[in-house]
């Protein structure tokens, strides 16, 4: 039953053909139809300088910095354009360029291609990578597993007694670097490449390997430091002690989700854990001996097994930082599990091979059980990509998997309300906000939305209570420019300049402060001042409007002197 390579990439491109029908979905629009950075080759030294995020002028993610995969999106834009069709296309040849790539490994390390077609076939139908497939946003997990897939493969030669020399050792390094230049978590990949040097058993290759995986990351957190002058968790949703206590449950949920791929969403909720429990250190020693065990197997009896076994645990060490980063309901993400799974389907090749040269009716009975579980997998696969259709299918499918999702159900507000779609868009965040009163940002979507629909007495009272919250840190010069706006729309002047001497000491060059105080000076009578500040305005943002009000003023100055 030896299926090339090549075939089961047809089969990945195949079981991935609905979601070429499906439009761009939450963060696509803003990452390559209104990204202008990725659609000029002028950029391109830019995109190396700065973080993911920077063409939105805000300092929301700048912990990303991802220049391969911002190159990958220029290319794209490139070939293809803005296309939805083709971005999705795109995905889908990733993920059989992938499925080829894992099929190389899995018969690099399992010398059997028998196993190799299992565990590659397994890969194409995968459910759990719906998301990083059909999510267009998401295509640097993938990226990134291509790069760390052919590092491991540098240094599996075909011919297992050929010693390993500082050609793949140094090849290995390269894709490492490329597959961090991707997305963050691939730092994980260097103990696993260490741990594949190790299992050769050659002292002094380990070494220099050592060095040179060591010298990889110090010299990407060096021109990541130069990029974006952070490490990159600075601002938090949770504490350091938060993230180490519920750590081991999400490890726990992402293991059950690899396993059985089932009621699958792009969001769900984890409960986060603010002290220790005997249950966390019960699941934390589980996970370890597990993992050690493995370990153990692999140097004393299969290799594979101690490749696997790292590949499935190490990348989501990196992944458990999102507890910290993120809000309670955007914590866990199938699409982290993309690069985890080539070591399951590994263990999946394994086991394939020892029933392929067992009696007849155990190969029989696993051929009959594993085409069976392809299948139901390759059904599921195709099901959940109608999620992805469409924002409305997008974060439906989360709120119906779970109804008190705060951050699901905010962000289809905010979908509501960028349509216009007023009243839908204020259910759904008085809806979160009776969910969690106290969520941070529940309140400021809520207020963001009254402020929208020009309800700004009952936006006032809302922005006031959240502008200092250490959670919206991120968020803070935004709403004390709203919380302004807001004031002098409700003619209270006074707590209006208050509010934008606030941002004026966080950030003079905020874009808009300079123009919102020119309307303050000019409803004050206050010409000339208003004036000054409407041209610098101009000269910070670029605002054309803000000039226009200048040169305006300047006519009426001239009036009044005549």
């Amino acid at each position: 039953m030896s299926v090339p390579g090549w075939a089961a990439a047809v089969i990945a491109i195949t079981v991935y053909i609905p979601s070429l029908f499906s439009e761009f979905v939450r963060d696509d629009p803003w990452q390559i139809v209104k990204n202008p950075q990725i659609q000029s080759w002028d950029y391109l030294p830019r995109l190396f300088s700065t973080h993911l995020w920077s063409q939105s002028g805000t300092e929301y993610a700048v912990h990303f910095y991802r220049p391969f995969f911002s190159v990958w999106m220029l290319v794209g834009t490139t070939v293809g354009g803005v296309s939805p069709v083709w971005w999705h296309f795109s995905s889908i040849l990733l993920h059989a360029a992938t499925t080829f790539a894992v099929y190389k490994l899995s018969d690099r390390l399992l010398h059997n291609r028998v196993s190799a077609s299992f565990a590659a076939l397994m890969f194409a139908v995968h459910p759990i990578h719906v998301d990083a497939v059909s999510w267009v946003s998401a295509s640097n997990e993938i990226l990134f597993a291509i790069f760390a897939i052919f590092a491991i493969h540098a240094l599996s030669p075909q011919d297992t007694d050929v010693p390993l020399g500082t050609t793949q050792v140094g090849a290995s390094a390269i894709l490492y670097v490329a597959a961090l230049l991707t997305k963050e978590t691939a730092i994980a990949i260097a103990p696993i490449l260490f741990l594949a040097v190790l299992l050769k058993k050659q002292r002094q290759i380990a070494a220099a390997a050592g060095l040179w995986y060591f010298a990889a990351t110090a010299a990407y957190f060096i021109a990541r430091w130069w990029a974006l002058h952070r490490i990159g968790t600075e601002e938090s949703n949770h504490n350091w002690h938060e993230v180490l206590w519920t750590s081991p449950t999400v490890l726990v949920f992402y293991l059950k989700k690899l396993l059985f791929p089932v009621h699958l969403s792009s969001f769900y909720v984890n409960p986060v854990l603010s002290a220790p429990t005997l249950g966390m250190w019960l699941t934390a020693g589980g996970l370890s001996i597990a993992l050690v065990g493995l370990m153990w197997i692999g140097f004393r009896h299969l290799p594979v097994i101690g490749i696997a076994a790292p590949i499935i645990a190490l990348p989501l060490l990196p992944a458990l930082l999102a507890i910290r980063i993120y809000d309670r309901g955007d914590m866990t993400h199938d699409r982290y599990l993309y690069f985890p799974s080539v070591g399951m389907c590994l263990l999946f090749g394994l086991l394939a091979k020892w029933a392929w040269t067992a009696p007849k009716p155990v190969r029989v009975t696993f051929v009959t059980a594993a085409t069976a579980l392809l299948l139901a997998f390759a059904f599921l696969t195709v099901r959940q990509q109608r999620f992805y259709k469409n924002n409305e299918a997008f974060y439906q499918c989360a709120i119906d998997l779970d109804p008190t999702n705060v951050y699901a159900i905010d962000s289809f507000g905010a979908i509501h309300l960028e349509n216009g779609e007023w009243d839908r868009a204020m259910n759904e965040f008085r809806t979160a906000y009776q969910l969690a009163p106290s969520d941070p940002n529940a309140i400021y979507n809520l207020a963001h939305g009254f402020f929208e629909i020009k309800q700004y007495a009952k936006a006032v009272p809302l922005f006031k209570q959240i502008v200092n919250s250490p959670q919206l840190a991120s968020r803070r010069k935004p709403v004390l420019l709203a919380l302004a706006d807001a004031e002098i729309s409700l003619g209270n002047l006074s707590a209006g300049k208050e509010a934008l001497r606030d941002l004026g000491r966080l950030d003079p060059e905020f874009r808009a402060l300079h123009r919102t105080l020119g309307i303050v000076f000019q409803k004050e009578g206050r010409i000339r001042e208003a004036q000054a500040e409407y041209h610098r305005e101009f000269q910070i943002s670029g605002d054309t409007q803000a000039e226009q009000q200048a040169i305006a003023l300047q006519g009426f100055l001239t009036q009044s002197q005549r």
